[in-house]
């Protein structure tokens, strides 16, 4: 599953040069996932919000709510809220009766 989360970054930095050439600095929390993701773009935060949000992890979760305290692109933001509300919402009632 790791690979879903680096893809996405390494993909958006492609031929940029330098981490941060010709690239204003984002924010920070793409760091948490991938030191290198230092700039990484809109289009490259919301597919890691996709990416944390299947992983439905603690540790994830973490990252996620990180992101929406440092996130300033209001699509993202508004990706990371609907992707931590997603992971906490409670899930349908198990079918399978007890025993």
């Amino acid at each position: 599953m790791a690979i879903a989360i680096f893809v996405p970054i390494r993909a958006s930095l492609a031929g940029h040069g330098a981490p941060h050439a010709e690239t204003p600095a984002g924010p920070p929390w793409p760091e948490l996932v991938e030191p290198s993701a230092t700039a990484c773009d809109a289009h490259a935060r919301l597919d890691l919000v996709d990416a944390l949000a299947s992983l439905r992890s603690p540790w994830a979760m973490g990252v996620l709510v990180r992101a929406r305290d440092q996130e300033t692109d209001p699509a993202v933001a508004a990706a990371i809220d609907a992707a931590i509300s997603a992971v906490t919402a409670p899930g349908p009632a198990d079918p399978t009766p007890a025993r």
